[in-house]
Formats: structure tokens, C-alpha cells, sequence
């Protein structure tokens, strides 16, 4: 598919590793806590981006109040 061969040529695919997963969740479960509506994808993306210390850029308003996030609009 051609869109999806345009995402791997101008992007950087990070690997899933077992610790940013075990981080994913325990982040997902403090922060369902917060905010129910907050997902296990959203949280996979953020120990993501915290692991690799990297600031993630997004137009989802769950991840404004977080740390190293640009919301943008």
C-alpha cells in the first residue's frame, strides 16, 4: 500500500520492547485512574516516546497535561 510506504520512508519505526510495554501498563493503570477515558495505546506511545527521550508531537488532547508532549493544533 502505497500510503503506508510513504509512513516508513518519512518516518522512524521504534521497536516494542518488553520493558517499554511493562511501562505502557503500569502507566496505563496510574493514569485510567486520572482520566478513564485515557487508552492502552496512548500509553504505549508515551513510554515510547519518555523511553527513547523523545518529545512526542500529537493533536490528542488526553496527553496535554503530560510531560515532554506537544499538542499540537
Amino acid at each position: 500500500d502505497e500510503f503506508l510506504r510513504d509512513i516508513k520512508e518519512t518516518s522512524v519505526i521504534l521497536p516494542l520492547s518488553e520493558i517499554i510495554a511493562l511501562q505502557a501498563g503500569l502507566f496505563y493503570y496510574k493514569r485510567r485512574k486520572i482520566e478513564v477515558s485515557f487508552g492502552m495505546i496512548d500509553a504505549i506511545l508515551y513510554a515510547t516516546a519518555k523511553y527513547y527521550n523523545h518529545l512526542l508531537l500529537t493533536t490528542d488532547p488526553h496527553f496535554k497535561s503530560l510531560e515532554n508532549v506537544k499538542l499540537l493544533e
